[in-house]
């Protein structure tokens, strides 16, 4: 049986559309930048358009990072280039660092960071207590910001929660 997922549809439809571009004579200069548009009433504000770095990512590499390090530090500039101003990394795709790399020339107040923690990595909650929990996702999002040399990260997604009663089952007890 023959099944399509998220990112091989969206990959398709973006490889249609730099193909009818293209075809069409428009050149990549022509393309005019994703809108910048706020995200809800956080005072974040980001391209409509992001850049994701997970294809295939795990075990903190992905296709972005196989690439090799300038190659995928150029194509963040290419992206920051041309209009985008949000970029989806995580942890378990080892992204962070080339980030890092290339904030070295992209003014770090003009993009939105979005990384991830993946909740179950650090052990089942039943062999962690709370306070151990919330020691490491402090240091957790403590390194999150060194990898990545900022003071702030502008969405951290809690990767992989699995149960509906995520939000109880994850408050502090008293």
């Amino acid at each position: 049986m023959n099944t399509l997922d998220r990112r091989r549809s969206l990959g398709t439809g973006a490889g249609v559309a730099a193909t009818l571009a293209l075809s069409s004579g428009l050149q990549a200069a022509e393309v005019p930048p994703p809108p910048i548009v706020p995200l809800g009433e956080a005072g974040i504000k980001l391209s409509r358009l992001g850049q994701g770095t997970g294809v295939r990512g795990g075990n903190r590499q992905s296709n972005q990072t196989r690439m090799g390090f300038s190659k995928l530090v150029a194509l963040f500039r290419h992206a920051y280039d041309r209009g985008i101003r949000f970029f989806d990394l995580a942890d378990l795709y080892g992204t962070h660092v080339y980030f890092r790399d290339a904030l070295r020339t992209i003014p770090r107040d003009e993009v939105a960071i979005l990384t991830k923690i993946w909740w179950p990595y650090d052990g089942p909650r039943s062999e962690t207590s709370d306070p151990e929990r919330a020691q490491i996702v402090r240091s957790t999002l403590e390194r999150f910001r060194h990898e990545l040399n900022t003071d702030y990260l502008d969405i951290v997604l809690l990767h992989c929660l699995l149960s509906a009663d995520w939000p109880r089952d994850s408050r502090r007890r008293q």
